[in-house]
């Protein structure tokens, strides 16, 4: 039987199979879902893979790509020094050795409180002695600065970007080389005791202290280790003992101090010499011959001082005195003698050199001095041309290639000849000095030369050390002297640049 179906029924009947429909809507479209879920989740696992590959094939190209000019880098460097290659498998094993050396020094000066602040451990060729920095100087470690015969200081730049670091090292060695090691003659008028070396290494550019800490550790070791295996390989000379009081010709000697730069040059390791680079200014005395060597814009030079003949006016050597705002005048006098030839592009024989090799050279026209002359190369590491202040230097690779050498000029000077050919009278004192150009950026080689005489001579005239009382009296007004010096050499106005600054004078006794 059929039955009509009312309103109400339609709309009953309408709503089940609507439902009914959703329903299999939801079931059916429920495995579609999932499906697109998984397919999604897929995609982004793919996509998250190639950029893992993608990240993973630039650390390997970027690692490949730095062994490659590192590869590049040490052999250009072995060949571009003075024109001789080196055998690159053992120049990586070298430069990681000499690294890990230079951490070595880095830990000895750590394990030692205030860096270059005290004695560090003697090896074979002496006890060195390096700089004290003249705002922690005090009573208590003034021993090692300022000691009757010597004056060994230094003092950071005040710039303030990037923050203050000395790049300065300065290093005195006195006895250089003892008896136990090289020996001695009974002809010998001076005793090995009486020989020392000094030196001051000035670094520049990022990497500049690091090259400076090198350069003082390996110099004096290789000058050392080579005069120590040439007296062992040359039987003492009567004559040359007689004449020089030395064991070892002075050509010999030359040769020495030449190679032991160079070979510290090249055995720098590689990262510092592309970021960094030092001056080597560098003396040394054994038995009557001095030897003063040179690379680079730092300065040293002989000095007499003669005392007034009617003997040092009291009044200089108060506390009071010491303790005023004027800078006292030395009574004696001075006389300043061989001067170093400044390592400057502007010089005919730097600049000769330079420009053979294609280098350019930036003179500043007068009224300008040409001492500011610049070697300038395009730098890889800075990404812009760049001059540098000096001809020669430890370090500096870029440079290498357009002429900039690490080979020093070395002055040889016989004492005795020095004392009879100028007639120095005996009352006469002779001393030596070797400084960091900033020394003399805001005051003339005289006036701090004058100030240094008085702090070796004047301040201890009248100071006999009888006892300890009397010794640290001493002790005190050269302390108070050398502190005055500093300020007098530093700018007159706290804001203007100053540059980092060392000094180390030294007595020579005859």
């Amino acid at each position: 039987m059929r039955h009509r179906l009312s309103h109400t029924d339609h709309d009953i009947i309408d709503s089940s199979l609507h439902h009914d429909l959703d329903r299999q809507k939801q079931s059916s479209s429920a495995p579609n879902q999932r499906k697109r879920q998984r397919l999604h989740e897929q995609r982004d696992w793919i996509i998250l893979l190639k950029f893992g590959i993608f990240l993973f094939l630039i650390c390997i190209a970027t690692f490949l790509a730095v062994q490659i000019k590192r590869h590049r880098v040490n052999v250009a460097h072995g060949m571009l020094r003075n024109g001789q290659g080196v055998d690159v498998a053992n120049s990586s094993d070298e430069n990681r050795a000499h690294e890990e050396s230079l951490e070595q020094w880095h830990q000895n000066e750590q394990s030692h409180g205030i860096d270059r602040e005290s004695i560090i451990d003697c090896p074979f060729y002496g006890c060195p002695i390096t700089a004290t920095e003249v705002s922690q100087l005090n009573n208590s470690n003034a021993a090692n600065a300022l000691s009757p015969n010597h004056i060994i200081l230094t003092h950071k730049s005040n710039r303030k970007v990037p923050a203050p670091v000395n790049q300065d090292r300065a290093i005195l060695i006195s006895p250089f080389l003892p008896e136990e090691h090289i020996g001695n003659h009974p002809l010998q008028q001076v005793r090995s005791k009486d020989n020392f070396l000094m030196g001051i290494f000035d670094g520049h550019d990022n990497a500049g202290g690091d090259v400076a800490q090198f350069s003082m550790q390996q110099v004096p070791l290789r000058i050392a280790q080579k005069l120590k295996d040439a007296i062992a390989m040359h039987p003492p000379n009567e004559n040359q003992i007689t004449t020089n009081n030395t064991l070892l010709d002075s050509n010999i000697v030359k040769e020495a101090i030449v190679q032991s730069h160079e070979e510290v040059d090249l055995a720098l390791p590689t990262e510092q010499s592309i970021m960094g680079g030092c001056t080597a200014n560098v003396v040394l005395r054994l038995g009557s011959t001095l030897y003063m060597s040179n690379v680079g814009d730092s300065f040293s030079y002989l000095v007499t001082y003669t005392p007034p003949i009617n003997g040092l006016h009291k009044a200089t050597n108060t506390r009071g005195n010491e303790n005023s705002d004027q800078q006292p005048s030395l009574q004696g006098s001075i006389i300043i003698h061989h001067e170093n030839t400044r390592h400057k592009p502007h010089l005919p024989e730097e600049q000769s050199r330079i420009k053979h090799l294609g280098g350019r050279i930036h003179i500043p026209q007068p009224p300008k001095s040409p001492m500011g002359s610049r070697v300038i190369v395009k730098s890889t590491f800075h990404k812009e041309d760049v001059g540098l202040a000096m001809s020669r230097s430890i370090g500096d690779f870029e440079w290498t290639k357009v002429g900039v050498i690490p080979t020093p000029d070395v002055n040889v000077i016989d004492l005795k000849d020095f004392f009879a050919s100028r007639d120095v009278g005996k009352a006469s004192e002779l001393f030596v000095v070797v400084a960091s150009d900033g020394l003399f950026d805001n005051r003339k080689k005289e006036f701090v030369t004058r100030q240094l005489a008085r702090v070796l001579f004047e301040l201890k005239d009248d100071a006999i050390v009888m006892d300890d009382r009397v010794h640290g009296q001493q002790r005190e007004m050269m302390l108070e002297g050398a502190k005055k010096l500093v300020a007098a050499v530093s700018p007159l106005k706290e804001e203007w640049y100053r540059d980092d600054i060392s000094v180390i004078a030294k007595i020579i006794e005859l």
